[in-house]
């Protein structure tokens, strides 16, 4: 059985994936946790990071993460191209919307139930994301990209069969909070070779003040593609008070750092 924090860090990972590195080629559609305003003509089909179509209209690119669909975290993502530097404009830029609802997550129930003999605890979380972002090709090699994302969470937990108090009116608990969040973020790829793509971003949390980086190489033969990375700082996922039960605050994991992973064929 995985242990709770092994779960934790493929959920972050997969949930921050929502975030493949480079894409193949010669065009860049998502660096690591940051887009960029390229989309591509492609079917890509994933094993670890994200299935999509592009080429919609010749503009619009829509994608979903297979992984996080098959642990019930259902999302998808679309961008749409407004301006190209291929038609002249001096830069590129893209808008995008970005959805994603996740059912009865045990990485947070699992140690909520720990806590509560003979209880059942469900735990949903729904996220909103918002994105504008403009890309520069500087090189035929080299890209830099900027933009700003807004996401917004719903996040509702219910404990069935809880202790007998008055926060438990007939036995059951129902908590629900919101969460939004700024980002500024900056980033490059680099093609160091035909097969080889590098890849950096920087952001700033404007709600919560915080900074964090990542760095990431893929690499691959034909439409096959490997790409490896990691954002930092991670997660503490106890770094909030939860829930408080007997005066005690929930153990829950924290992790120094993101991994990304991408393995996918594009055709």
């Amino acid at each position: 059985m995985p242990t709770l924090p092994f779960r934790a860090t493929l959920l972050a990972s997969l949930l921050a994936g929502l975030c493949p590195a480079a894409s193949l080629a010669h065009t860049t559609t998502r660096l690591l946790r940051t887009e960029t305003a390229y989309t591509d003509d492609f079917v890509q089909i994933a094993l670890l990071g994200q299935t999509g179509v592009g080429g919609i209209a010749d503009r619009v690119q829509i994608t979903t993460n297979l992984p996080l669909d098959l642990l019930m975290a259902l999302n998808f993502d679309a961008k749409v191209a407004v301006l190209r530097e291929s038609d002249g404009y001096p830069v590129s830029a893209a808008v995008g919307a970005g959805w994603m609802h996740h059912f009865n997550s045990d990485v947070f129930t699992e140690e909520l139930e720990k806590n509560l003999d003979d209880s059942t605890v469900d735990a949903d979380a729904t996220i909103y994301k918002l994105f504008f972002v403009a890309s520069k090709e500087l090189d035929p090699r080299l890209r830099v990209h900027g933009g700003f994302q807004m996401l917004r969470g719903r996040f509702e937990t219910r404990i069935v069969g809880g202790p007998d108090s008055e926060d438990f009116a007939d036995g059951e608990l129902t908590t629900t909070f919101l969460a939004d969040n700024t980002t500024l973020a900056a980033g490059v790829d680099l093609r160091l070779s035909g097969a080889l793509i590098f890849v950096a971003e920087a952001a700033r949390d404007l709600t919560n003040g915080r900074a964090r980086g990542g760095l990431g190489l893929e690499t691959g033969i034909g439409p096959f593609r490997f790409g490896l990375g990691a954002t930092w700082p991670g997660i503490d996922l106890g770094e909030e008070d939860l829930l408080v039960l007997d005066d005690e605050d929930l153990e829950l994991p924290s992790i120094p750092f993101i991994p990304h992973m991408t393995l996918y064929f594009r055709f």
